[in-house]
């Protein structure tokens, strides 16, 4: 049977390693957020592409005629 020291250490060892991997989760977490702000960027950029190119030549047509 362990004894209560043993019991304290293994309980230490595991609060150890499990900050360690709550640390860790976090990181990739935030890692995630910030590629996920990027990639929202880059579709908001797209939209605007896609409107300036559909109503440009309708722009420039009655500007010219």
């Amino acid at each position: 049977m362990k004894s209560v020291k043993d019991v304290a250490a293994s309980l230490d060892t595991h609060e150890q390693v499990c900050a360690e991997r709550y640390k860790s989760i976090e990181n990739r977490l935030e890692a995630g957020s910030q590629h996920f702000d990027r990639l929202e960027k880059l579709i908001w950029g797209i939209y605007l592409l896609l409107i300036t190119s559909a109503v440009l030549p309708a722009l420039v047509s009655a500007g010219a005629g």
